[in-house]
């Protein structure tokens, strides 16, 4: 098995005079191999891998069987899985031509990179019910960090050692209470949660029955109804679960230990960078964004109003949004 696609089905044994297929060992006369059909009569085979030709040949038209039995079959069951194999066996299409395989996932049964790939892209992709949406506010790397954190993708200790990675063990490393899977990583983590409790009061959004990485993703179709308004916290969703992985990543791999207030505040940077140079039409202002207390006492009242408030009010009203970000 391949990613969702089972490669002992879809090669086959074209069987010509048997030259080259195992008698019993491969499914060469129906979908089951004959050992398995039969299990007493190969029980009895004193030759288990022979190949087809080994056990029937034809000759002057005429079918013609050659056993090597450790015994003949003598009981009412055995006899009556010889006489079924024979039936199956004879009257089975014979040619003159050596045995070949044939590649089930191309209608020419010619095997190509190119049209396992395509399989394997239908079979996989086509099974999946979530849909991600990309989102061009921030760079492309979040965007496939969000997809393949959702598709539990992601390499938390307990993808790694179900993969076969020797790990001394898979309790996360931050809070030591449960296993570091991609779910408790980036959401259920006393540390994540943490930063998630400050995203809500800072975006003014509900995140208390978010129950997967796929609902955070999207927080606000409930009550957001501008795409604008949709976009733009998809976007500080997104740089908050990156910024989770890369301090996760720094504690781990340098012993870094980055403050939950820390990765906030890298957040609204990164997340104000980001918008600001890649929203077209939306206009971002970076003194709301600054966290000196003075400066909060001279700006706009609005910025009282939160980031989901001043979202609602500017998002119906105003061709060109102004997104402001309440510290």
């Amino acid at each position: 098995m391949t990613k969702n696609v089972n490669l002992q089905v879809l090669f086959h044994r074209s069987v010509g005079r048997g030259n080259l297929t195992s008698f019993w060992l491969e499914s060469w006369a129906g979908p089951v191999a004959l050992k398995e059909k039969y299990p007493q009569l190969y029980a009895l085979d004193s030759i288990k891998h022979c190949l087809v030709m080994d056990r029937f040949q034809i000759s002057g038209g005429e079918g013609i069987f050659s056993w090597e039995w450790s015994r003949p079959p003598g009981s009412a069951s055995e006899l009556a899985e010889f006489v079924a194999c024979c039936g199956e066996v004879s009257t089975f299409g014979f040619s003159p031509s050596s045995d070949k395989w044939i590649w089930g996932g191309y209608p020419t049964g010619t095997f190509s990179v190119r049209s396992l790939r395509s399989l394997w892209v239908s079979n996989t992709f086509s099974s999946l019910d979530y849909v991600h949406n990309w989102n061009n506010l921030v760079p492309l790397k979040l965007n496939f960090f969000g997809w393949r954190a959702v598709l539990n993708r992601l390499p938390s200790k307990t993808e790694l050692i179900k993969r076969g990675v020797a790990l001394s063990s898979s309790v996360c490393g931050t809070c030591g209470v449960a296993e570091e899977s991609v779910d408790h990583l980036l959401r259920d983590c006393s540390w994540a949660k943490e930063v998630w409790s400050s995203i809500q009061l800072w975006c003014d959004i509900d995140l208390s029955n978010v129950g997967s990485i796929d609902c955070l993703l999207n927080t606000g179709h409930e009550f957001l109804k501008s795409p604008i308004q949709l976009k733009v916290t998809n976007a500080v969703i997104l740089t908050t679960l990156w910024a989770i992985w890369k301090a996760r990543n720094a504690r781990v791999f340098n012993n870094i230990e980055t403050p939950p207030a820390k990765v906030l505040e890298d957040i609204k940077t990164s997340s104000f960078l980001w918008i600001k140079n890649r929203g077209k039409g939306i206009m971002v202002n970076w003194v709301i964004l600054h966290i000196h207390t003075l400066v909060l006492r001279i700006i706009s009242p609005m910025v009282k109003l939160g980031f989901r408030k001043i979202l609602m009010l500017c998002g119906d009203y105003m061709e060109d949004l102004e997104v402001c970000f309440d510290s």
